[in-house]
């Protein structure tokens, strides 16, 4: 499923390929070089076409 994550990190967004979409409240953790970032999804945004398909999916993280 594809997901645009928007964070502090992410302020533009960044395309991700996920098999299921996290839920409000769950977290998300992302590896670095430096460490690992844990973040909360705060909202989620679906937008629909006109026959009512999911065309896009935004995930809001906050820390």
């Amino acid at each position: 499923m594809k997901l645009t994550l928007y964070s502090e990190d992410f302020k533009d967004g960044r395309k991700v390929d996920w098999p299921a979409v996290p839920r409000v409240g769950e977290f998300v953790s992302f590896n670095y070089r430096g460490g690992t970032t844990t973040l909360s999804v705060d909202r989620i945004e679906y937008a629909c076409d006109a026959e009512s398909n999911v065309t896009e999916i935004d995930v809001h993280l906050t820390y």
